[in-house]
């Protein structure tokens, strides 16, 4: 027996950092888990470590800006079960996709760029939602979580589509509450409180001095359950802090990090 017995969950970017830790922290609680990501390999191996929870999981390779990508992939979910409880919104992209640090500021900024982060973080997050609110709709159930970030909340400079796109998703957050409380459906989003760990690459160009300060992976998996679950009903269009709400319920990043051993 499971907090999540018989439940169904998607989570976007669910095969790598913060995802697959969320995917695994919810399969553990007995929740059959699809996961969408762009690398084959990974997300293949996420699935394959996800079946060890004795659950069923599926992996979907695509780019979450393929509006046809995001439809059709749903469409493929809701063939293989009768219900979608649980969207995870995780799949982002950062800004150190910008090479050229110069480019980085929205004076300089090329518009390929701009638009590149923008289809990714909030209008792949858009379909992916509304895809799903069909389904949630229909069954008047649903919890969605939105992995937001500070940034999203308070700007920086040379943070220019990454910062509004994480502002546009906490606004799309509570619109979407709004429009669906009366269907029993809960959208909430969530930011690590941090920088995490989810990508080597990135922290392996850091002051090595600085790596203690980085947060785990697993920093959103309590919370995550905690809003998956009816223990958070009547939580509704909420902008929280995963490394806040773990300090209040007595989760030390020791307590996490000890968890990955």
């Amino acid at each position: 027996m499971g907090l999540l017995d018989n439940k169904n969950a998607i989570i976007t970017g669910g095969s790598r950092g913060i995802g697959k830790s969320i995917a695994c922290y919810l399969a553990k609680e007995n929740c059959n888990v699809s996961i969408i990501g762009r690398t084959r390999d990974e997300v293949n191996s996420t699935v394959d470590e996800l079946k060890n929870y004795n659950v069923e999981s599926f992996g979907y390779i695509g780019d979450q800006s393929s509006e046809d990508f995001v439809v059709d992939t749903i469409k493929k979910i809701n063939k293989e079960f009768k219900t979608i409880d649980i969207l995870i919104n995780n799949a982002a992209v950062g800004m150190r996709y910008i090479t050229e640090s110069s480019n980085r500021f929205i004076h300089n900024m090329p518009t390929d760029d701009w638009k590149r982060i923008i289809d990714i973080n909030l209008n792949g997050v858009m379909y992916f939602s509304r895809e799903v609110l069909k389904t949630m709709r229909k069954q008047s159930s649903g919890k969605i979580v939105m992995i937001s970030s500070g940034l999203g909340r308070k700007g920086y400079l040379q943070y220019g589509p990454y910062s509004a796109s994480k502002f546009a998703m906490e606004a799309m957050m509570q619109i979407i509450a709004l429009e669906n409380a009366n269907k029993n459906i809960f959208c909430n989003s969530v930011a690590p409180g941090g920088l995490t760990n989810s990508s080597e690459k990135f922290l392996g160009k850091m002051n090595k001095s600085k790596l203690d300060e980085i947060l785990p992976a697993n920093i959103c998996d309590d919370i995550i359950l905690f809003l998956a679950t009816e223990n958070s009903s009547g939580i509704n269009g909420q902008a929280l802090t995963a490394k806040e709400w773990n300090k209040e319920n007595n989760i030390t990043i020791e307590n996490l990090r000890n968890r990955l051993i």
